[in-house]
């Protein structure tokens, strides 16, 4: 398994570490680029015995900034049907060149089981049981003629979000209290200071979280289908701290905020799924105050290596992200100036790594630009 790896001397071979990590991005190419949400989801169906796996995890472990669990990098192999003996010897490798390779910390070798490589919008054996998709709840909501006109993959409940956290009747509920609505690209779902009445379940599309002042807008955060936006000024009985605007065509279920309180009353699974989305909400902040700290190439090819994960779109082109995120949205969201951004944008161009068009980055080598995010390979 020989693969090149940006920046490193051919007279000095790259560390472990540095070949695991560009061997599970160009699988992960391989396999059609699968979101880290749908590849946690697939893990759990598939019932390997992986300890609280989450799209986080598996994120954690496709970017590979320090030598994964076994139990989860085999999860994160099986599913993008790798070889898992290939694999079982890098990590090993790793955890040699950590010196922490003690007999009892090593996986025992077993049989490789081959599957069937799945792309981003298949679904694995075991995914009926899930009682109920996206497109089902835009029925519910009182709309059906809208569900063919849905974009991307309605089917089924993306993993970590609020919509996956509740249970499915208690979801079908809510969703039958509110109404399908569809928003055009730079539409506001919320707008900052204003008090809304109504919080919005995502059944489609992509929405971004900016916050504006003194002339300037940040860009906070990105949510797609399952998510749950607009509901802090609803329970606190505030002005919306920031306003959320549809990126692409997007739709989603519109619930009075009286209406949402009363269901978070009578619901406690709603409540437990609401803490979830505020621990990983609070999670993923600090994680960017941690990104913070580092340059700005470098929080750069993180950010797109995150935006292809959770975003990308596999074309002949190479990974296209096309969420209709401008030049000044990236910048805001490293906390860079729009200069130094299309600076970077035109080296990473340069290396081959991306190429641009208006609002939209195609990735040509993520394995390369996953490798640059952790710098080690410089």
């Amino acid at each position: 398994m020989t693969r090149r790896v940006p920046g490193a001397s051919s007279s000095e071979p790259a560390s472990a570490l540095a070949r695991l990590r560009v061997a599970l991005a160009s699988l992960h190419v391989e396999r059609g680029a699968p979101t880290t949400r749908i590849m946690a989801r697939q893990i759990r169906e598939a019932g390997m015995d992986v300890r609280d796996i989450s799209h986080d995890t598996v994120h954690r472990v496709l970017r590979c900034l320090k030598v994964p669990t076994w139990p989860s990098l085999e999860a994160v192999v099986t599913v993008l049907a790798g070889d898992l003996d290939e694999y079982r010897q890098l990590w090993i490798e790793c955890r040699t060149e950590e010196g922490n390779a003690e007999p009892a910390a090593l996986p025992r070798a077993r049989p490789t089981r081959r599957r069937k490589a799945t792309s981003s919008n298949q679904v694995l054996p075991g995914s009926e049981a899930v009682p109920a998709g996206l497109g089902h709840l835009a029925e519910v909501a009182g709309d059906a003629n809208m569900v063919p006109r849905l974009s991307g993959d309605v089917s089924r409940i993306p993993p970590e979000t609020f919509a996956d956290d509740l249970k499915p009747s208690d979801l079908t509920r809510l969703v039958s209290i509110g109404t399908l609505r569809r928003y055009r690209p730079g539409e506001n779902l919320h707008r900052q200071g204003s008090h809304d009445t109504h919080v919005h379940l995502l059944v489609s599309g992509v929405v971004a979280v900016r916050t504006g002042g003194g002339g300037e807008t940040r860009l906070l955060a990105l949510y797609s289908a399952g998510d749950l936006v607009g509901d802090s000024a609803i329970l606190d009985g505030r002005p919306q701290a920031a306003t959320v605007t549809a990126l692409v065509y997007c739709t989603a279920v519109a619930v009075p905020g009286e209406r949402f309180r009363r269901y978070l009353s009578s619901t406690p699974s709603a409540v437990m799924a609401l803490l979830s989305v505020t621990g990983r909400r609070l999670r993923r902040s600090h994680e960017q105050q941690l990104l913070a700290m580092l340059p700005s190439m470098q929080r750069l090819a993180l950010f797109l290596v995150d935006l292809a994960q959770r975003f990308g779109r596999l074309t002949e082109h190479g990974i296209a992200i096309d969420v209709g995120l401008s030049q000044n949205d990236l910048a805001s969201a490293i906390g860079a100036s729009p200069g130094t951004t299309g600076r970077i944008l035109r080296e990473l161009h340069e290396r081959g790594l991306i190429v641009t068009r208006y609002r939209t980055i195609f990735v040509e080598d993520i394995s390369c630009l996953q490798a640059l995010a952790d710098m080690q390979a410089l």
